[in-house]
Formats: structure tokens, C-alpha cells, sequence
């Protein structure tokens, strides 16, 4: 299988697929809990000011939204969550139908087909890969074309072509998934 493709995927447990899934909406509520205690104490401190009431908001309660936006942030950290970035659906779609090579198109299925999502560093790692290979490849055609002097055959520079233009393609797809 490791000439199919150019990475093995990534082993996702289903403990951290979960941790993934609402990880992202348990910090979102508590960071609003964070606001609304920020929100509450300013807006007590120029009650108490005006002379209106007696302080009703402790700041201590900012603490505990604190430390739970800490303790859920540093949960999602060690997971990982906050490093798999998720290509979005029609960055893969445009990949798969784009891509000049199979390899590529096999690396990507075997990531979908066990992780369901394909992430930026999986990308990266591809497009380095990749990179190698072209490397590799450029360096042993120069030395056929000397050996033979000749030039290579139709189905080597295509290939190499076909290399160039998938790497610049997850170049594009990287870059347009992090603007979006």
C-alpha cells in the first residue's frame, strides 16, 4: 500500500472524534459565560457608583469562567483539535477532480475512508511528500537523459508535469481554506 500513496492517515481514536466535535461549541459557551461575567461586573461597578445598589456581581465569578475556558482550551489542546485544521468539503471535491495524479487521489480516499475528514497538516505532509518525489524524479531523469542522451519518454515528463501541477494545486487549496 505505501507505493498507492504518500502518507499513512492519521489514527483518529473515537474518544478524540468526539472531543473534536463539541469541543469547539463547550469553548464557545464558555467564553460567553466569560463575557457575560465581564459584562456583568462593569456594568455592577457603575450601578454601585451611581449609588443605586450594593454590589450584587463578585469578581471571583469572572475567575471560575476563567478557568474553565483555560481548563477546556488546554482539554483541546492536548487532543490536538486546535492543530487539525479541517479542509472544507469543496476544497476536497476540487482536489479530487483536479489532481493530474492517481497517487494523490488514492492518498486522499484512504484519509476519507478512515479519518472522514482530510486536515491541513495531512495536506502539507502530502504536498512535502510530494515535493520529494518530484525531486527525486527530476534528478534520476536528468541522469537517464545524460546515460541515454536523450531526452525522456512522454510518460515520465508527463508524470513530472502532472506533479508540479497537484502540488501547486494543494498550494491554492491550502491557501483559499485558510482565507475562508
Amino acid at each position: 500500500m505505501q507505493d498507492d500513496v504518500y502518507i499513512e492517515p492519521f489514527k483518529q481514536s473515537d474518544l478524540s472524534k468526539k472531543i473534536d466535535k463539541y469541543l469547539n461549541f463547550v469553548l464557545a459557551l464558555g467564553l460567553l459565560a466569560f463575557l457575560i461575567c465581564i459584562i456583568l461586573t462593569i456594568v455592577d461597578a457603575f450601578i454601585v457608583k451611581a449609588g443605586f445598589s450594593n454590589k450584587f456581581f463578585e469578581i471571583k465569578n469572572t475567575g471560575y469562567a476563567i478557568v474553565i475556558v483555560v481548563i477546556v482550551g488546554l482539554i483541546g489542546f492536548l487532543n490536538g483539535t486546535f492543530g487539525r485544521t479541517q479542509i472544507k468539503q469543496e476544497f476536497i471535491y476540487k482536489l479530487v477532480n483536479e489532481a493530474q495524479t492517481q497517487k494523490l487521489k488514492n492518498n486522499i480516499f484512504v484519509i476519507l475512508k478512515h479519518n472522514e475528514i482530510l486536515t491541513k497538516g495531512e495536506l502539507e505532509l502530502i504536498k512535502d511528500k510530494m515535493v520529494n518525489e518530484l525531486n527525486q524524479m527530476q534528478k534520476s531523469g536528468y541522469r537517464e537523459m545524460i546515460d541515454t542522451n536523450n531526452s525522456l519518454s512522454e510518460d515520465k515528463l508527463d508524470y513530472i508535469n502532472g506533479i508540479k501541477i497537484d502540488i501547486e494545486l494543494i498550494k491554492l487549496i491550502i491557501s483559499k481554506n485558510e482565507i475562508i
